[in-house]
């Protein structure tokens, strides 16, 4: 039996193995490692104008929406192209990641609320009273006004 790796998934530099019995040694990699800071944005918009936010994902006890069918699929350097959601998932950026691409950041007198504003888009941090966030990703400050309080 030859031992085939397959990575499932990026772990704090560890890479999850499984042994199958395939007449190959090759490796097979399903996700790469995490682009670090070596990432960019591509933005797909098709706003009706309502400004409403639609759930996309939970992870980490957070919860993702757009604003209407705004979305965004991060582009590694190497042109790599992954959807925001599968990028989050998959550990191959970080939320804060994201955060720290922004050119502006403002900060709330609500206890931790926070807004960032990038070069084609905006995103907004919602604390809530129970200590919980959400995360509004959409192409204005329109999502200054989602936030469920």
């Amino acid at each position: 039996m030859r031992k085939k790796v397959n990575v499932f998934k990026w772990k704090k530099y560890e890479c999850e193995e499984s042994l199958e019995d395939d007449q190959s040694d090759e490796q097979t990699t399903l996700f790469s490692e995490p682009f670090g800071n070596n990432f960019d944005f591509s933005i797909n918009s098709d706003l009706t104008g309502s400004n409403v936010k639609k759930y996309i994902f939970d992870y980490d006890d957070i919860k993702y929406y757009y604003v209407d069918d705004f979305t965004i699929d991060i582009i590694a350097d190497e042109g790599e192209k992954v959807s925001f959601e599968n990028a989050i998932k998959n550990r191959l950026i970080t939320i804060e990641d994201v955060f720290k691409k922004r050119q502006e950041e403002y900060f709330y007198y609500d206890g931790g609320s926070k807004f960032y504003k990038h070069s084609n888009f905006c995103i907004r941090k919602c604390k809530y009273r129970d200590d919980s966030y959400s995360i509004i990703l959409g192409p204005n400050e329109d999502v200054n006004k989602l936030c469920d309080w």
